[in-house]
């Protein structure tokens, strides 16, 4: 690499994403023989600057004229502002975000008109990737001219692939063909892909009854048995719906891997379950139309429902559990603060093994609330929280639910504090959240008698209040509010 030309040098380096130029500049610095590679790397490195493009496509006032293109090139500079770019130095210029529009938005004023061949050019420059970069395109009016949708079209179709999100609402005049291609372009080429978007195309099928052949699945396949880096998040539109062999080969895809961590998730899948799991393979199923499937490693778990499939991480209670299982859980509940069940989860279904697990938990925890119900309510010993045990469907659902304080209840608490030694909450803590009767935002402070602490009451709108405790140093405190201090009006 040490014998070519520095033109040849510079021409390779100004096509690597920043990250790869930045290694290149710190390998070479360490070697007289890499002076060329040095100084191409300097050079892009100081020089190198990202673009947010936005194009706006309005129909032209004659009929027979092209429809109009009008462009927007803001220049990030090294401060974070921006300014409008000049259209020079081209060879340093990479895409950050990429915006295609059939409306006039507020910011119109921003865009200049332009010819259709520097449009082009400006989207077919090679995109940073990053988990910012995004492409969006919105046709947010369905009856615009098929020439402005070609014109669209003409200008996607240019945009190099590297976005990290990519956002298509796009009008019932796109030819399907040109969707398609393009969607399963980005998915199978987009390495930093993080997240695709086509709601607004599925909504739209269903509303105008347009049938539409969107055959993705030899696309989404293969995804199974990569893994990535960062979480991959599909929207797209599959219909008619995933055939019960497709499905098939996505599990067996996902089964021969080696079940690490691949957090994917394909959304409006429109997958219907035949029978109560899909053949050959058994399935936790948590409700009608959604279980779980574990990993023989028990690594990852693979979630089905009609509307989604995804890989996420092993849980235990994607398996069947046992009473003895369930029991821990809640004993290390309410050892705890009570906020959390574990797993940073407030709430999970499970699956018992057999009708004795669910007899033996009633029987420590019960009875049930109600003579005909299966709803266990387990009161945390410390905190103003219940932990609640209830059949729903399939499974059971557990899951921690706060208790509703009314107004009274929760001047009581003041006034039991403030009788109190102040040291701490009714649930042993200096801090409390509840959840009150009533949607009123307040702060309110109130000092102890008999020792320097403050308790603070906090009520969010959301029907949420929390109660902390502090203690008042009086080095500490600049401006003494004496009305505070001796509760005074």
């Amino acid at each position: 690499m040490d014998h070519l030309f520095f033109d040849l040098v510079d021409e390779i380096v100004n096509f690597l994403p920043r990250s790869d130029v930045e290694t290149i500049a710190r390998v070479a610095r360490r070697s007289s023989r890499l002076e060329f590679w040095s100084a191409a790397a300097e050079d892009h490195l100081e020089n190198r600057f990202l673009l947010d493009v936005r194009v706006y496509v309005e129909k032209a006032l004659i009929k027979k004229e092209l429809p109009k293109v009008f462009l927007s090139a803001k220049k990030t500079l090294p401060n974070g502002l921006e300014e409008d770019w000049n259209f020079t130095r081209w060879r340093y210029a990479w895409i950050r975000d990429v915006s295609v529009e059939t409306e006039r938005g507020q910011e119109f004023f921003d865009f200049k008109e332009s010819h259709l061949d520097q449009v082009v050019r400006c989207v077919s420059l090679p995109v940073e990737p990053g988990p910012r970069g995004s492409l969006h395109v919105f046709h947010n009016h369905t009856k615009r001219p098929r020439k402005v949708i070609a014109v669209t079209w003409a200008i996607l179709l240019n945009t190099q692939r590297g976005f990290a999100v990519v956002d298509l609402e796009h009008s019932k005049r796109d030819p399907p063909e040109f969707f398609e291609n393009y969607v399963m372009m980005s998915i199978s080429r987009g390495r930093y892909l993080r997240e695709l978007r086509t709601r607004r195309y599925l909504r739209e099928l269903r509303t105008s009854g347009i049938v539409t052949q969107i055959k993705l699945a030899s696309t989404l396949t293969p995804l199974f048995g990569i893994r990535y880096e960062t979480p991959l998040s599909l929207e797209v539109p599959i219909f008619p719906p995933l055939e019960q062999g497709e499905v098939e080969e996505m599990i067996e895809t996902w089964l021969k891997s080696d079940g690490r961590l691949n957090d994917i998730s394909i959304f409006c899948v429109n997958y219907y379950w035949e029978g109560d799991s899909p053949p050959k393979h058994e399935f936790l199923m948590e409700r009608p139309n959604l279980g779980y499937l574990v990993h023989p490693t028990k690594r990852t778990t693979l979630t089905i429902s009609d509307r989604m499939i995804s890989v996420e991480q092993f849980r235990p209670w994607h398996l069947r559990v046992d009473f003895a299982w369930i029991d821990s859980v809640i004993t290390r509940w309410r050892q705890g603060d009570g906020t959390r069940l574990g797993w940073g989860e407030w709430h999970f279904f499970v699956a018992f093994q057999s009708e004795e697990d669910w007899l033996q938990l009633e029987e420590k925890y019960g009875p049930c609330e109600h003579k005909f119900s299966r709803r266990l309510s387990i009161a945390h010993p410390r905190n103003t929280v219940r932990l609640e045990v209830t059949k729903k469907d399939h499974m059971f659902e557990v899951s921690v639910r706060a208790i509703v304080f009314t107004h009274l209840e929760m001047e009581m608490v003041t006034n039991d504090w403030k009788t109190g030694s102040g040291d701490v909450l009714p649930n042993g803590s200096t801090q409390m959240e509840v959840r009150f009767v009533g949607s009123k935002s307040s702060i309110h402070s109130y000092m102890h008698p008999n020792n320097g602490r403050c308790l603070t009451v906090q009520s969010c709108d959301s029907g949420l209040a929390i109660f902390s405790i502090s203690p008042l140093d009086p080095e500490e405190i600049e401006d003494w509010n004496l009305a505070l201090l001796f509760e005074q009006p």
